[in-house]
């Protein structure tokens, strides 16, 4: 998945962390830069993994609860990282976290994510 690699890193302002496609049983780690590489284990990816999949079964209904729209993704703020979560079927979808700094170019990052085609059809698969 080198072009869904490609749309994240040419994005101009945001420095990539990790890429991977979530799916409903695993994940697979598209790129990871090497710094943030050798600070992690396999387990500790799988863990947060787990994490984020049950995060997405517990939430499941908060979209049709609230009339917010069309979901175009989860955003998650750390001390120094910042993660999209962007869905592309119900419990599929795409992990991007950036080094979070000042200015952060958020709106462009989602922009760059609707032109990946699984993502902007994302809307009728929930259904």
């Amino acid at each position: 998945m080198a072009d869904l690699v490609t749309v994240f890193q040419g994005i101009e302002g945001a420095e990539l962390r990790v890429v991977a496609t979530l799916g409903s049983l695993d994940y697979e780690i598209e790129f990871i830069r090497d710094d943030i590489e050798r600070m992690y284990d396999g387990g500790e990816f799988d863990r947060a993994y787990r994490d984020l999949v049950a995060n997405q079964v517990s939430a499941d209904d908060f979209k049709r609860a609230v009339e917010i729209g069309d979901l175009e993704c989860q955003l998650l703020l750390y001390d120094e990282t910042i993660v999209f979560l962007f869905p592309s079927s119900r419990y599929e979808g795409i992990f991007a976290s950036f080094d979070r700094q000042k200015p952060f170019p958020l709106l462009e990052v989602v922009d760059h994510a609707s032109t990946i085609p699984h993502l902007s059809d994302s809307a009728s698969d929930d259904d």
